[in-house]
């Protein structure tokens, strides 16, 4: 079968347009402060890119559940909050089984009998798509896509989605590590502020200082960064009386 050059040049021309448009939202999550406003500038960038795509979320599992760390609707809460409960569901197969999970008919989905049933009849959600976000082969989430029309994401949506997923978990990862270092650079410097504190109100040396930290952590069982806070804020160390 010989395709028509037109046609040829209107599927490079499609795919110009969608690498321009994961390229303008790649920059865009590179520019933003914080896991949450990078996670929620890449959920945007789904509903603008993917065909089919009405809600989007970003979910982890933890020792307490599933968590959505980001969502473009607070209908996606509840979805996730059912999984963990009835354990079973699209964003849990893709975190532990699976790197691409999809459905058409979730309301008829044998992977997920009493997920999809409530999904569909309570949130009229038919359809969902779901990638695993890793990096190095290390799985950190999952990006979770949803339609409330049936077969919604067909083979092109679903490359899409795979490829704004691989974006999404290098943008995920370095906010992510940005985060952490900017939590230790504030827990060192409100540490170090509090020593301050201690050594001019004892007239205690930095070592005798900072025992007086940790012994106060360890006896109100709490960690060093909170005992320090508390002390710079409110001028006392928890657990001692004021007046006392």
């Amino acid at each position: 079968m010989v395709v028509a050059p037109s046609v040829i040049s209107e599927v490079l021309l499609e795919e110009r347009h969608l690498n321009e448009e994961l390229a303008a939202a790649a920059r865009a999550m590179a520019d933003q402060r914080g896991t949450s406003d990078t996670l929620d500038r890449a959920l945007r960038a789904a509903i603008d890119i993917i065909d089919g795509c009405e809600l989007a979320g970003v979910s982890v599992v933890t020792r307490g559940g599933i968590e959505t760390l980001a969502a473009t609707s607070d209908a996606l809460r509840k979805i996730d909050q059912l999984q963990h409960d009835l354990e079973q569901g699209p964003c849990r197969d893709a975190l532990r089984r699976h790197e691409v999970v999809t459905s058409g008919d979730l309301a008829h989905d044998e992977r997920w009998p009493l997920w999809g049933t409530r999904i569909a009849d309570e949130l009229g959600i038919l359809s969902c798509a779901g990638f695993r976000l890793f990096t190095t082969g290390k799985s950190i989430g999952a990006m979770t896509l949803y339609s409330r029309a049936a077969d919604a994401f067909d083979d092109g949506a679903v490359a899409d989605g795979q490829l704004l997923a691989a974006h999404v978990a290098v943008a995920y990862t370095a906010s992510r590590r940005e985060d952490q270092l900017n939590e230790a650079v504030s827990s060192r410097t409100t540490i170090g502020t509090a020593l301050g504190v201690l050594m001019e109100r004892y007239s205690l040396d930095s070592e005798r200082a900072f025992e007086v930290l940790c012994r106060t952590a360890s006896q109100t069982k709490t960690k060093l960064y909170v005992v320090a806070k508390h002390l710079v804020e409110t001028g006392q160390l928890p657990g001692v009386d004021p007046d006392g």
